[in-house]
């Protein structure tokens, strides 16, 4: 297992695929080279997972197999009326596989400051209570003397094990570069208090430790996100197109799959009694306190499954939703319920976004994938309204890249060009405003800008539909 080759170079590509990109080293391949690259993996023993679970087995333990039972609740699309248009590549879009070296000097404009804010975790491990009065984070950048003593083969192990773990294939790292680029202090940001790792570089030991693992290394993996993000977007940018939703998309799914502990009988008979009538179900339905299936006519199937809150005898496939978005839902449903004569003629839907690999993705926003997408259709124009409901009190601030994205979406908007058609990205925060660290300098209204919005604000939606132009 894990066997790979090294490849020319140390590329980890076989001959057949490195050329491709890099002609000019074609003369160099060597006679009978792609024989030599045919790996051949053998398993010795290789039943050892099937041979442990007849081990416990026997032991009488319960394997996840015999602790559960499974229910499929079946999924019901409802009616489209409108030709709804989504965001995707066109068919002859290429992949992007062109080999990639890091270059810094391309984020080093404001807007792509590359944050690292320690005040959350810091806070959190040493339990320091927040000051109510006047708060301004303090801002550092690393110094020869944290870069001195680095474990070079540690911090690479871990980069190119990131780095795999993302598939980023084309992405050829220099380490000693990307450390040179920590001294230049235009590109990033270090938010930590005074108590934290830049007290003492000299205390090398223990400092060295944090100062490698809690801050260069979490550093540099957000300088590779950010950097490869923004690479690969300038490639696909080019390729983006509206195209018209159908069911086939990814965002739809066919069922869902609940999987109950064999001891709660009474959750598993109401499940069974619902699944052959799911096409009349007109109202929640609740499994338990914690979970059930959320009805919401304006959603593009039936239904959606939530469980709000943390339970180990369910298990739902695709991911149930969570705590924010059940009450999203929840919100958007009682105001087209309660506004039926201000929305008027206009047609809303909503669909859930999957997660990665199967929702739209923004490269933009280090590949953002929105809970929701929300339509509003008003004669021959629509708008398409993404919307993540979501805790941000960890994220970097007010220019983190889910937040600007609500800037960043309208250039998506004008590059695809189809002025009846409209994009707009919405952050909706579970967080209250007043547990945000970040700075006294930010107001209602710069969060207003930016499509922020808080739930402890009953009002929230309608201020939302009202930008919306409903």
């Amino acid at each position: 297992r894990g066997v790979r080759l090294k490849g020319y170079e140390m590329s980890l590509k076989r001959s057949n695929r490195l050329f491709e990109d890099r002609w000019e080293l074609k003369n160099l391949l060597p006679k009978n080279i792609v024989k030599n690259e045919t790996l051949n993996v053998f398993g010795l023993r290789a039943d050892y997972m099937e041979a442990f679970r007849d081990y416990l087995e026997e032991e009488g333990v319960e394997t996840d197999e015999e602790k559960y039972t499974e229910v499929i609740i079946p999924v019901k699309n409802n009616e489209i009326s409108h030709e709804l248009k989504t965001i995707g590549l066109k068919d002859d879009a290429p992949l992007f596989k062109q080999t990639v070296i890091l270059d810094t000097k391309k984020i080093a404009s404001p807007r792509n400051l590359v944050e690292l804010d320690l005040y959350p975790k810091l806070q959190s491990i040493q339990a320091i209570k927040k000051d109510t009065g006047s708060f301004e984070k303090k801002e550092w950048h690393l110094t020869e003397g944290h870069l001195a003593f680095l474990d070079m083969k540690s911090l690479l192990f871990e980069v190119e094990r990131h780095k795999n773990m993302n598939s980023w294939s084309n992405l050829t790292i220099n380490l000693e570069s990307i450390l040179s680029k920590l001294l230049e202090h235009d590109w990033y940001a270090i938010y930590a208090p005074n108590n934290s790792f830049c007290k003492n570089p000299h205390d090398w030991l223990e400092r060295q430790i944090v100062t490698q693992n809690e801050v260069v290394l979490p550093l540099v993996k957000k300088l590779l996100e950010r950097w490869y993000s923004e690479e690969r977007e300038s490639h696909y940018a080019k390729y983006r197109e509206y195209q018209r939703l159908v069911t086939t998309d990814k965002n739809f799914v066919a069922e869902h799959k609940v999987m109950i502990e064999k001891s709660r009988l009474d959750l598993i008979e109401r499940l069974q009694s619902i699944k052959d009538d799911i096409d009349t179900l007109d109202d929640d339905f609740i499994i338990n306190p914690a979970s059930g299936l959320l009805v919401y006519s304006k959603h593009l199937y039936k239904s959606l499954v939530y469980i709000n809150q943390k339970n180990d005898y369910i298990k739902i496939v695709p991911v149930a939703l969570n705590d924010g978005e059940e009450r999203f839902v929840k919100k958007l449903r009682e105001f087209t319920t309660n506004n039926k004569e201000r929305i008027g003629t206009r047609a809303i839907y909503l669909l859930r976004n999957q997660s990665k690999g199967n929702g739209i993705g923004f490269f933009e926003a280090n590949n953002f994938h929105p809970d929701f997408m929300l339509w509003i259709i008003d004669g021959e124009r629509q708008t398409i309204a993404f919307f993540d409901p979501k805790g941000i009190y960890n994220m970097s601030g007010i220019h983190d890249p889910k937040i600007s994205f609500s800037n960043e979406i309208k250039t998506i908007e004008r590059d695809l060009g189809d002025n009846t058609i409209r994009l707009e990205s919405f952050i909706i925060s579970s967080t209250k405003k007043q547990s945000l660290l970040w700075g006294d300098d930010i107001n209602s209204e710069e969060f207003d800008n930016n499509n922020v919005y808080f739930t402890q604000d009953n009002e929230y939606l309608d201020k939302i539909m009202k930008k919306l132009g409903v």
